[in-house]
C-alpha cells in the first residue's frame, strides 16, 4: 500500500480521510497533538522512510478503536494502530 495519497491527511478509525495540512512549513507540537487528541508518536511505515505516520502514543492504553488503514500502511505485524492517525513526510516535522 503506497503512502502517497494519504499524505497531510488525518486517517480515522472508520476509513473516512481528513485533509490535515500544516499550517506553516512545518507541523507545529500543537497541530500534531490536536490531529491525533493527545500525546503523539512518531512512526515509519515499513520499507518507506519518505513517510511518517503520526498516531496517539496512548491510544492502545486508552482502548481507541482500530485503525485498519493506517495498521496497513504501517505495515509492522503484529503491532497495529489505534484512534486516528496523520500521515505526512518525513520534512514535516522537525
Amino acid at each position: 500500500m503506497d503512502a502517497t495519497q494519504y499524505v497531510h491527511k488525518v486517517i480515522k478509525p472508520d476509513g473516512t480521510l481528513v485533509d490535515y495540512p500544516p499550517k506553516g512549513k512545518q507541523y507545529t507540537l500543537e497541530e500534531l497533538q490536536s490531529a491525533v487528541g493527545g500525546y503523539i508518536q512518531i512512526v515509519h511505515p515499513v520499507g518507506d522512510s519518505r513517510y511518517l505516520i503520526v498516531l496517539n502514543e496512548e491510544g492502545k492504553l486508552k482502548d481507541l478503536p482500530l485503525n485498519k488503514t493506517a495498521t496497513r500502511l504501517y505495515r509492522q505485524p503484529p503491532d497495529y494502530i489505534v484512534g486516528p492517525a496523520l500521515v505526512c513526510l518525513d520534512g514535516d516535522i522537525d
